[in-house]
């Protein structure tokens, strides 16, 4: 049996990110938050990320530095529509930290 991927969708998702490329190479994201959507997502929803699956899950707040994550709420202020934002750890942890006021 074989499926398809909405091509669409994930080119979206990578596209809406290119478009921010200066931003994301400042955060400093390792590979495996890139590598596709579902990863990207599980990234911003439950705040960390894992290299191989015998790995422990890294924490994202403790891996990047505050300019690092800075850079991270500027790129997702770009990049997440409101929405989207809704439900996710990371966003809102971020924005609390460095909301402007």
């Amino acid at each position: 049996m074989s499926f398809r991927r909405n091509g669409k969708k994930a080119n979206s998702w990578r596209h809406r990110l290119e478009r921010y490329a200066e931003l994301v190479q400042q955060v400093g994201l390792p590979d495996v938050v890139l590598q596709d959507e579902h990863a990207w997502n599980f990234f911003l929803q439950e705040g960390c990320f894992q290299g191989a699956k015998s790995t422990p899950l890294v924490d994202a707040l403790s891996f990047l530095s505050e300019q690092q994550q800075r850079a991270l709420h500027e790129l997702l202020s770009n990049v997440l529509s409101e929405d989207e934002r809704i439900g996710k750890t990371l966003w809102t942890i971020l924005d609390a930290r460095f909301r402007k006021k």
